[in-house]
């Protein structure tokens, strides 16, 4: 409850203003599922907006945008792969 409390201490309620959500990865496109799983897996990185966008087209096969995904951030299991794990 104190931590709540800490975090909403600078926060200014006005009377007859909107408030709104705003995602902060992406404030122009706003959130989407693609890409806080892209910020997630990217491991805060930020990847390159049109090479995702080409990865997960809807005309490509889900088995290979997975792959290209996979091989892309460097997860195929390889035999360094799977040695370093």
């Amino acid at each position: 409850m104190r931590e709540c409390s800490l975090l909403l201490h600078n926060f200014v309620l006005q009377e007859n203003v909107n408030d709104y959500w705003r995602w902060l990865i992406d404030p122009v496109h706003g959130y989407s599922v693609r890409e806080a799983y892209r910020y997630i897996t990217s491991n805060g990185e930020l990847v390159d907006r049109s090479l995702v966008d080409a990865v997960w087209h809807k005309c490509i096969l889900s088995k290979v945008s997975l792959c290209v995904w996979r091989l892309l951030k460097n997860r195929l299991p390889t035999k360094d792969n799977l040695m370093r794990r």
